[in-house]
């Protein structure tokens, strides 16, 4: 497997653990992080999309 495929995907592991614990803006740095080393990463833009709701609702 190709090793920055795997990097990304510990990164997006992480934030998914970050959005759980809802640390919004660290989740979101480690999915940017994981998008920008695999761009076609499934699950990135959903975490993302996600993360930048709850951010919107909390400061709403």
């Amino acid at each position: 497997m190709d090793p920055n495929r795997v990097e990304a995907e510990r990164l997006l592991r992480i934030a998914e653990k970050l959005l759980h614990n809802r640390d919004l803006s660290s989740c979101r740095d480690f999915a940017i992080l994981a998008q920008e080393i695999e761009q076609l990463l499934d699950g990135s833009d959903q975490i993302l999309a996600v993360a930048d709701v709850l951010f919107a609702s909390d400061n709403a």
